[in-house]
């Protein structure tokens, strides 16, 4: 699993060889269904660091880290 990730990561390039195409790597890794649609609304507590979302094939993060603000999101709250 840690060496999918580390493919995934690497936008699916393996010691300079293209095992998985770049653009399929980025749609499945793209945020699909929101936090605010998985979570129930009594556990929807912002500014927890377990912002997560759901892409194609992986849990993907669901909100912009910003310096001094690390678990915000575009929304400010």
């Amino acid at each position: 699993m840690a060496r999918l990730g580390l493919l995934m990561a690497r936008t699916g390039n393996w010691n300079g060889k293209q095992l998985v195409p770049a653009d399929w790597v980025r749609a499945t890794t793209t945020l699909i269904t929101p936090f605010d649609e998985i979570n129930p609304t009594g556990m929807r507590i912002r500014g927890r660091p377990d912002r997560w979302g759901y892409g194609m094939l992986w849990r993907v993060w669901d909100a912009p880290v910003f310096p001094g603000n690390i678990f915000g999101n575009s929304s400010g709250t």
